[in-house]
């Protein structure tokens, strides 16, 4: 396997930036809400949506992968992960939107020292993350959970 360069989704940068355009606004009104009316609980929140928003975005954009290879995967944070250190592959399950039972949205590579999260249908390489972790896990004789 050569280096893969594992890159986000465009539309999925696009949806963050527009929600957090969003956030912007919503805090700002807020925040103007508050201070015109003297409401201190309302100015705080609104001057920190955005913000919040922001810091979460890129802290969970840090912890997916950058560089899958064949010595491991590099989180964007500048973190290696070798695979013999790669334990197991366990699901991350979200909600349906009805409330009833839930799906599948994305896995978790757990290492020794760490762990990588893939959500595939934000990475433009998403299948071909999963498909190495699968073909890795079943290698090192891991146990999926």
């Amino acid at each position: 396997m050569t280096r893969l360069k594992i890159e986000f989704e465009t539309a999925y940068l696009v949806t963050v930036i527009g929600i957090g355009g969003l956030a912007l606004l919503i805090g700002g009104t807020l925040a103007s809400f508050g201070l015109r009316h003297g409401s201190g609980i309302a100015a705080g929140f609104g001057a920190l949506l955005a913000p919040l928003f922001l810091l979460y975005h890129l802290w969970s954009m840090a912890m997916a992968p950058g560089w899958i290879d064949e010595t491991g995967i590099r989180r964007r944070d500048g973190r290696h992960f070798p695979w013999r250190d790669l334990l197991a592959v366990g699901d991350i399950r979200g909600r349906r939107t009805t409330g009833h039972g839930t799906l599948r949205v994305g896995v978790e590579a757990r290492f020794r020292q760490g762990r990588v999260r893939v959500f595939p249908l934000v990475l433009r390489q998403g299948g071909a993350v999963l498909a190495e972790l699968d073909r890795r896990l079943t290698a090192s004789g891991g146990s999926p959970s």
